[in-house]
């Protein structure tokens, strides 16, 4: 399944936990998500049913309490919207997802699809997202049947708050997460213990991963990442989404919190 990577890329990846794809979505794809995305915050396509869009909660206590790119912070659950869902079926990614979602006959199922926007922080560092690994909000396993699939709609840098990973964090277990102890942040965002605070992230040897539309990074659900607060008076705009293979087993964290902290 790994045959459409190259073997640099398949050694990149596994030493790793990431591998960004330069150029991967054409440009008149990535510039219908963005426009898309636009119309949504602006008001003028509605909302699809059961789509969530999420202000920012800095913009919020700042008094800012219109819906627009300049106070949301993403729209999750983007599956049911007519342009947007076209991501998780782009060939780009499906061409390439089969590589790290196991074996041939099994099936890549997307999930958790969004569109992240990163509004301007409103000084409270509300536009970051803290170092954490996404295999703590999902209760799949194995881990290692999973990918997920973030690509740059607007150009991504270290002003505007673009991805931070920690090359070979994936190759740990999954830490307990918890709230930072700087600043806030949105509801939903959790951080890795003792560890997600920004000065913390200074400190790591994280890499930074400046994009350009169309670059796409695939990751590991162990990998320690975050983003950036947005120090810019524009918008960070990515869309991603995740897969898993139908090899995945679903518990429910409930009934069993210990299965919870395994991978």
């Amino acid at each position: 399944a790994r045959g459409l990577l190259t073997p640099e890329q398949v050694d990149f990846y596994e030493a790793n936990g990431y591998l960004v794809v330069r150029g991967n979505l054409p440009a008149p794809d990535c510039e219908a998500y963005l426009r898309r995305a636009q119309d949504i915050l602006q008001g003028r396509v509605p909302a699809a049913a059961g789509m969530q869009v999420v202000r920012d909660i800095g913009c919020i206590r700042a008094g800012r309490r219109e819906t627009s790119e300049l106070t949301v912070n993403k729209i999750a659950r983007t599956e049911g919207d007519a342009v947007l869902s076209g991501y998780a079926r782009h060939p780009a990614l499906l061409r390439l997802v089969p590589a790290w979602t196991g074996r041939v006959g099994a099936k890549a199922v997307p999930f958790s699809s969004m569109v992240a926007n990163k509004p301007p922080d409103a000084g409270s560092g509300s536009s970051r997202h803290p170092p954490h690994q996404d295999l703590w909000y999902w209760p799949l396993r194995p881990a290692s049947l999973m990918v997920g699939a973030w690509t740059a709609l607007e150009p991504c840098t270290r002003a505007n708050g673009c991805l931070f990973v920690l090359p070979g964090s994936h190759r740990g277990p999954l830490e307990p997460h918890g709230r930072p102890g700087d600043g806030e942040v949105n509801a939903g965002f959790v951080g890795v213990e003792g560890g997600c605070d920004e000065r913390d992230v200074e400190r790591a040897r994280y890499a930074w991963l400046e994009m350009r539309p169309g670059d796409t990074v695939f990751f590991h659900p162990l990998l320690k990442h975050g983003s950036g607060r947005n120090s810019t008076g524009g918008t960070r705009k990515a869309i991603s989404v995740h897969y898993a293979s139908t090899d995945c087993v679903y518990f429910d964290a409930r009934r069993d919190p210990a299965q919870r902290g395994q991978a």
